[in-house]
C-alpha cells in the first residue's frame, strides 16, 4: 500500500467481483476440456456430494463476503495510515 501508493475505493470490490465471475464462466468452460479441477468443481473438499446448482452459487455467496471483509480491512489501513482514496 505504502511502497505503490495503491488505494482503493468504498464499493471497489464489486469490479472485483464482476472480475471474478468471469474467471469462474472461464473455468466452468476449460475444466471439462482438459478434465481440470479449478475451483474444484469436480472433486469438492468442502460438501463433496453438493449438486454444482448449490455449490457455483454457495461459491459467489462466500467469494463476495470475503471480498467485502478484504475491502473493509484495507480501508481501515488505508485511513490509519492516512493514504488518500482515489475519488
Amino acid at each position: 500500500m505504502i511502497s505503490y501508493q495503491a488505494r482503493v475505493r468504498l464499493n471497489d470490490k464489486y469490479l472485483s467481483f464482476l472480475w471474478f465471475i468471469v474467471y469462474l464462466m472461464v473455468v466452468l468452460m476449460v475444466n471439462p476440456l482438459v478434465d481440470g479441477n479449478y475451483f474444484y468443481l469436480k472433486h469438492k473438499p468442502v460438501f463433496p456430494n453438493l449438486t454444482d446448482w448449490l455449490y457455483i452459487p454457495g461459491t459467489l455467496i462466500v467469494t463476495f463476503i470475503l471480498f467485502g471483509l478484504g475491502e473493509k480491512l484495507y480501508l481501515t489501513v488505508q485511513d490509519r495510515l492516512k493514504i488518500p482514496s482515489k475519488e
